[in-house]
């Protein structure tokens, strides 16, 4: 497989998507074809399974086809023929339709059905196509929050990804790093389900990151997200200059590393050693000149024996 693949990481807020924009832009002056996408949601199928994930069964329930007017429909019918029979049913329907809990391990199933439908529609193709693919969370999100926040155990859920992508990570994964006290406060006021989860979540969470990065440094730039957005945009570009230079990628990508060298340093002079070439060494030229006349003399004495 060709191409370049990013992830960004981190809790929310960090600024994620202000860099993977920056990112974008960039490599995309430089002549590459980049593909930016996101998870969860990075798929049509994924856009229906972000929204259960992050609004929850109840709010999914209330935006219904019907908007639930065909379950209230037929409770007043119920009631007209049993009402005692209904007060229950409509007790046990409240219950349900109100409960905005998902299951941890139901939880982990939905992101990886995600994950696994973004893989194969979108970021495999563009990696064969020699693209760079940049995405707004991937493998690891799923192991800081189900593995961390949500206290599953990191086994489980690395199988489980690891099965859904076909064992694909990144070639370089952008932590931002904040304390999520921090992040918090930049987020606006409409918490979705993952926001809203508290703040020992959220330290979890954060401690789950760093812990993965630690894990692989090799993978991993941990970068400190409460400096200012330029000044983590000059952290994240330094380093995918030099991961490209590195050689990642196909020869596009060598080509945009060619150009970020030209740009940044005077090309070297190539003349010196073109010239030397061309130059024959002085004791090789002796030799040279002196094998035909060698050979001339020793035919001679051939002859006149």
């Amino acid at each position: 497989m060709t191409g370049l693949f990013i992830s960004f990481e981190g809790v929310d807020g960090v600024g994620k998507t202000t860099q993977v924009e920056r990112l974008r832009d960039y490599l995309c002056g430089r002549g590459l074809t980049v593909r930016t996408t996101r998870e969860p949601g990075g798929t049509p199928l994924g856009v229906a399974l972000r929204r259960l994930l992050l609004e929850g069964v109840a709010k999914q329930s209330e935006d219904g086809e019907d908007g639930g007017r065909g379950e209230q429909s037929e409770a007043r019918g119920n009631a007209q023929s049993n009402a005692q029979r209904n007060a229950q049913c409509a007790t046990q329907s409240a219950d349900i339709a109100h409960s905005a809990d998902i299951a941890p391990r139901a939880e982990a199933l939905i992101f990886a059905a995600d994950r696994a439908q973004h893989v194969a529609e979108v970021i495999r193709p563009a990696l064969r196509r020699g693209e760079v693919v940049v995405t707004d969370r991937y493998i690891d999100s799923s192991l800081a929050y189900q593995a961390g926040g949500r206290e599953l155990t990191a086994d489980e859920v690395r199988s489980l990804s690891m099965w859904a992508t076909g064992d694909l990570l990144p070639d370089r994964t952008y932590l931002l790093d904040m304390d999520p006290r921090r992040s918090h406060a930049r987020l606006d006021h409409s918490e979705d389900r993952m926001e809203s989860a508290g703040d020992e979540f959220q330290r979890r969470t954060r401690q789950a990151f760093l812990d993965l990065a630690a894990a692989d440094p090799a993978r991993f730039v941990v970068v400190d997200a409460a400096e200012s957005v330029d000044e983590v945009w000059q952290t994240i570009r330094a380093d995918v200059d030099q991961l490209i230079a590195d050689g990642y990628g196909d020869s596009r990508l060598r080509a945009a590393a060619g150009a970020i060298a030209a740009a940044a340093t005077p090309a070297p002079v190539a003349a010196a050693p073109a010239l030397a070439s061309l130059i024959p060494n002085s004791a090789d030229s002796a030799d040279d000149a002196a094998d035909p006349d060698d050979t001339d003399a020793s035919e001679s004495r051939e002859r006149e024996r």
